[in-house]
């Protein structure tokens, strides 16, 4: 159970994570479609020192204490859902 436990925690982290709107994560997309195309464009531009930035923040630590309140509640969810724990 444990193991289990384990593979949805950090699926559904992998999950969360992936839906940030940073390139490039598939949260983008999205992002550069609802922005208009001379601020996606810009972005596009950026996109490279973003993810080091996001790289930076995410191996300081700062990245895990701005997401893991999601990851939590997305563990929680599907932990009610299923009646696991």
């Amino acid at each position: 159970a444990t193991v289990i436990g384990l593979g949805v925690v950090v699926n559904i982290g992998l999950g969360i994570f992936n839906l940030l709107p940073i390139p490039p994560l598939d949260g983008s997309h999205l992002l550069f479609n609802l922005l208009p195309p001379k601020y996606s464009y810009k972005l596009m531009e950026y996109s490279n020192v973003i993810m080091i930035i996001m790289l930076v923040l995410l191996f300081t630590g700062v990245l895990g204490g701005i997401i893991g309140p999601a990851i939590e509640w997305g563990v929680g969810l599907v932990y009610g859902i299923y009646g696991i724990m």
